[in-house]
């Protein structure tokens, strides 16, 4: 696959084969897919994670990790996880959008563009996980008055 992947990368000038491999863990590609479609997926993949994990901060549901990590993130880091959450949205429904009306040379340029984008986020996501990890080390505030929420 990495040889293969080398071509498309030459012809359309995409980063190296390394650097899409740390971001996105493309070594499981096999060289019988279609690499650009399954390069996007993987891609996705990652994006959807981080949509999922900041969407926990912005509406928490009722598990216990979601209420006692949200509750600790202040305003700004909060605007912050907003603009940041925009982002890969706007990446993900970019990526729906691709596969709707799938295009070789669009492919690759969002492949493109998704990477370069990802290199930013990746530092903008970095404070929030510190913050969230920290959360951990704190004691949990437990109120028994509270009761049922459900």
């Amino acid at each position: 696959m990495k040889k293969q992947y080398e071509e498309i990368r030459k012809k359309h000038d995409l980063p190296s084969y390394e650097e899409l491999n740390k971001d996105f863990e493309i070594y499981s590609i096999s060289k019988e897919d279609d690499i650009i479609r399954e390069i996007l997926k993987k891609m996705s993949n990652t994006i959807d994670f981080y949509i999922n994990m900041l969407e926990d901060i912005i509406q928490p549901d009722s598990r216990f990790y979601t209420l006692k990590e949200s509750n600790i993130v202040d305003k700004n880091l909060r605007i912050e996880v907003n603009k940041t959450y925009n982002k890969l949205m706007f990446l993900n429904r970019t990526n729906i959008e691709l596969h709707l009306d799938y295009e070789e040379e669009k492919a690759t340029q969002l492949i493109k563009n998704l990477f370069v984008e990802w290199q930013t986020i990746k530092k903008e996501l970095i404070p929030v996980v510190k913050t969230l990890k920290e959360s951990w080390l704190k004691n949990a505030e437990i109120k028994p008055e509270r009761g049922y929420f459900g």
